[in-house]
């Protein structure tokens, strides 16, 4: 019953109507955008925090480092290094045959 004609001008869209459909899309996105920046500062703020000299101590135990067995790991690093066949990105050098 309707013609083509029809439903074009019901499709047609006026050119305020796109504008104000880019400045909506424009404030979401800046919206957006405003929201993640403030979740990261506060994030980043929280992770601020003063040591006092005698808390340090605590910080400092050995089991609060990353490598709990210093040696451990240098000798793992190192018979990597040999059955690689290289070594880098950990220091020394070496040719891989494991004569170093």
């Amino acid at each position: 019953m309707y013609g083509a004609c029809a439903s074009a001008s019901d499709a047609r869209i006026t050119q305020s109507e796109r504008w104000t459909e880019r400045d909506q899309a424009s404030k979401r996105r800046t919206s957006m955008l405003r929201g993640r920046l403030i979740a990261v500062s506060l994030v980043l703020l929280a992770a601020c925090a003063t040591v006092r000299p005698y808390q340090r101590e605590d910080l400092a135990r050995p089991v609060m480092s990353l490598d709990p067995d210093p040696g451990q790991f240098a000798l793992y690093q190192h018979v990597l290094g040999v059955r690689e066949g290289s070594v880098g990105g950990f220091g020394g050098g070496g040719g891989g045959c494991g004569c170093n």
